[in-house]
């Protein structure tokens, strides 16, 4: 477990955990300080997912403290200050992308200045194999937008997103497809080089790319809110170029969960925030909106909770159910 406690010996420090499963009891603990603050006000992480292996406990903080610990009694192996070490500008609500193990490669997207987007740590010893996306990738890019067509760095971008990358097979050759501030880019998971990138951002600076790539076969389905919609990419045998299948401003604006796909169809919510949100069902071969539905909202207004019990009630009917109360997802 991992978590930052606002009471007790540990509070405003960063917490990592291992506790039974049956009974709750705590194996071993790791703490460390961390002054990070949420600009917007909302909780002060961490807002990554523990990794786990055999061998080690990897975390990412939300003041972009890299720590990989021993699993089994949960000393400290290595660790990196990413923000400090690669000049991260400040991110919207701190660190937020989970790293991914690829073989003996921790793959990290520590937004770093000047190319440093994505970076490839030794998983064993926390030393840095590789770094790419940043200036030399996203400078002179075509965006799309009428007012900026092609994109001109300035140096003071913010680069990382809250979407955690993911590795993938395509036409035998692997990806590593991360979904940046500024749009999707494979990388080689070997040395990090450039296989091919797509713009895809709002133009509102005050917004993130938050849900992952979903990969069907040689196509890439990627989403996001703030007006951005969706796309569906095409990858080239060649591993190194892609077609743009369809894009679509409205029909699937997902925000932080991932779109899921099943038999030739997307299914997801789209919309920003929970009021207002819709599930949708958008056909995969072009993009078209099959139906869509209010879900739980509306009945947000009709129900109680008993502080006592932590039972939901139903004004109307009077009927209870037990908290807690799974809703939209």
């Amino acid at each position: 477990i991992h978590h930052r406690p606002e009471k007790g010996e540990d509070e405003g420090k960063e917490v990592i955990e291992c506790l039974t499963a049956d009974t709750g009891k705590e194996l071993w603990k790791y703490a460390y300080e961390s002054d990070f603050r949420d600009p917007y006000g909302y909780n002060n992480g961490p807002r990554c997912s523990p990794l786990l292996t055999e061998q080690f406990c990897f975390t990412f903080g939300a003041q972009g403290k890299l720590y990989c610990l021993n699993i089994k009694d949960g000393t400290l192996v290595w660790h990196r200050d990413c923000l400090e070490e690669f000049d991260v500008p400040p991110g919207f609500f701190g660190v937020g992308a989970t790293p991914i193990l690829e073989g003996n490669k921790l793959i990290v997207m520590v937004g770093g200045k000047p190319d440093s987007g994505m970076v490839a740590f030794d998983a064993k010893t926390g030393k840095t194999l590789w770094h790419n996306v940043g200036k030399d990738v996203w400078n002179g890019t075509s965006t799309g937008w009428e007012r900026l067509p092609v994109y001109k760095w300035r140096g003071n971008e913010k680069i990382s997103s809250y979407s955690s990358p993911i590795a993938v097979t395509i036409h035998g050759k692997r990806h590593l497809l991360c979904l940046m501030r500024q749009g999707l880019v494979s990388l080689d998971p070997e040395d990090g080089s450039l296989n091919f990138k797509y713009w895809f951002r709002s133009m509102i600076n005050d917004s993130v790319n938050a849900a992952r790539p979903v990969v069907i076969d040689d196509k890439i389905f990627l989403s996001a809110a703030y007006q951005v919609g969706s796309a569906l990419l095409q990858v080239e045998p060649n591993g190194k170029s892609y077609k743009e299948l369809w894009r679509d401003p409205t029909n699937m604006l997902t925000h932080w969960s991932t779109t899921i796909h099943h038999d030739g169809y997307l299914y997801g919510f789209s919309g920003r925030h929970e009021r207002g949100a819709t599930m949708r069902c958008v056909r995969l071969s072009d993009g078209k909106v099959m139906w869509e539905t209010d879900g739980a909202a509306p009945v947000i207004d009709k129900i109680k909770r008993n502080s006592l019990t932590g039972q939901f009630q139903w004004i109307d009917s009077g009927k209870t159910a037990p908290y807690p109360l799974y809703g939209r997802g």
